[in-house]
């Protein structure tokens, strides 16, 4: 079965030409917003990995906002390939609808009609509505 080995949520990320590696930067566990609904320019890494005999068969995945007992979509399920013994995914933009303490939980299943399979394995975020920005050089209004 896929396995997720690593989950993490960052502003940006760059790929070595030369060696392929990857860096993350910036990895993110704490936003602020003034509103919600809202979609943040953040980066979600999946990485995972397959074993020889699952290469080349159909997945797909979704990732989860788990808050408590409850579980909602982060976003749509899309295809996972199994191409190469190890993939990693970057899903760009994260929806949030409010805030709170959650989880980024990635799940997986077989194509077209497998059971949803938990990773076990989430990413922390704690996402607070923002105070007002501070008027730069003065006091705030109507002071």
């Amino acid at each position: 079965m896929p396995r997720c080995y690593l989950i993490a949520l960052a502003t940006s990320s760059a790929t070595d030409s030369t060696t392929n590696n990857l860096s993350l930067f910036h990895l993110v566990e704490q936003i602020q917003s003034q509103q919600f609904p809202v979609v943040l320019p953040l980066e979600l890494h999946v990485y995972w990995e397959f074993e020889k005999n699952e290469l080349g068969r159909d997945y797909e995945m979704r990732v989860l906002r788990v808050e408590g007992a409850t579980a909602t979509l982060a976003g749509p399920a899309i295809g996972l390939p199994s191409t190469w013994v190890r993939n990693r995914l970057r899903l760009v933009g994260l929806r949030l609808e409010g805030d709170g303490s959650f989880q980024l939980v990635p799940e997986w299943r077989s194509v077209p009609d497998g059971e949803w399979v938990s990773t076990g394995m989430g990413w922390p975020v704690q996402a607070t509505v923002a105070e007002d920005p501070p008027i730069a050089g003065g006091a705030p209004a109507g002071e």
